[in-house]
């Protein structure tokens, strides 16, 4: 939930990745991002206002190198 105003990579379990910012995270995990741009494998790219990923859709959440993350933790 920390990761609020941050610009992040998610990794989806299908192969697809969506590229934007984090608005909020929920307690199951499911992400809000806004600005968004959405690549899936064979498929051209799409841009989108904002998305919400399922939770358990998720395989990785690729941070942004100028994360602090030991002021995070």
């Amino acid at each position: 939930m920390k990761l609020t105003k941050e610009t992040v990579t998610v990794e989806l379990k299908n192969g697809t990745s969506a590229h934007g910012t984090v608005v909020g995270v929920d307690v199951a995990m499911n992400m809000h991002l806004k600005n968004v741009r959405v690549m899936a494998p064979g498929r051209d790219p799409l841009v989108l206002d904002t998305l919400t990923v399922r939770g358990s859709t998720v395989r990785t959440v690729v941070l942004p190198d100028s994360l602090r993350l030991d002021n995070l933790l």
